[in-house]
């Protein structure tokens, strides 16, 4: 009977987890998805440069964190061996 219960208390933590992570999945509103979030028609002057300079906001996040990224990964290469 206890191994019951604690298999019971262990599948329902793993739906709890399962369910927040599809709700967050559901609730990303952010970068393109915003802008477009509502709109029939993306091809206006006004969406596109939204979506122009969010382009430009994200590029320039991987630019900024993608090397260090890359030289952290060269250093552990290096000093693996």
């Amino acid at each position: 009977m206890e191994r019951i219960e604690s298999r019971c208390a262990i599948l329902s933590a793993v739906k709890v987890n399962a369910e927040e992570v599809l709700a967050a999945r559901k609730r990303q509103d952010s970068g393109k998805r915003g802008i477009f979030k509502g709109l029939h028609s993306i091809g206006r002057e006004e969406v596109l440069v939204k979506v122009w300079s969010e382009e430009k906001w994200i590029n320039e996040q991987k630019n900024k964190y993608g090397k260090k990224h890359q030289l952290r990964w060269i250093h552990k290469l290096i000093f693996a061996m």
